[in-house]
């Protein structure tokens, strides 16, 4: 592959298994002694965040949603809980612009199975919006993609915008 840039891979993150003494692939000798299969390590910033919310113990009574932005194109500034299943969301600007948001990208953990949850995106504005004609929003399950092998669809119900 002839890249303009060089992606690190650590020897620890090999996509194949080394044999004992082989290099891997970044050219640096394994100290991984199981040998287990991972893939390159793409985002080691990413890796260190710490979580803006830590679920209270025991876990599975916690029923908070936990988002996630940091990371490329994800543009959600702020989650204000307002109950168990309703969160106000609040969304960056997008760049070059004087103040305008036309989309949105966020990960979301710990929902709930049969649970309905609101989301208000509080300043998502524009003059009308496609949602007003039936559009859904877009989204993606990991439980829907190993099982189902369901990637990204649209979905939900009662959406309003105004």
């Amino acid at each position: 592959m002839n890249l303009p840039y060089t992606l690190e891979q650590a020897s620890s993150y090999s996509a194949k298994a080394s044999a004992a003494g082989e290099k891997p692939s970044g050219g640096k000798m394994s100290n991984n002694n199981n040998n287990e299969q991972r893939g390159p390590r793409l985002n080691r910033y990413y890796e260190t965040l710490k979580q803006y919310y830590k679920l209270k113990e025991p876990i599975d009574q916690d029923n908070t949603l936990v988002f996630e932005s940091r990371f490329e194109s994800a543009n959600l500034r702020k989650a204000v809980k307002i109950s168990d299943y309703e969160y106000d969301l609040y969304l960056k600007n997008d760049y070059s612009t004087n103040g305008f948001t036309q989309w949105y990208f966020f990960r979301m953990q710990n929902t709930r199975k049969d649970k309905v949850y609101r989301f208000n995106i509080v300043n998502l504005m524009k003059p009308d919006s496609n949602y007003n004609q039936g559009m859904k929003p877009l989204i993606y399950s990991v439980k829907e993609a190993e099982s189902n092998q369901i990637g990204w669809s649209r979905d939900g119900f009662n959406i309003a915008y105004y």
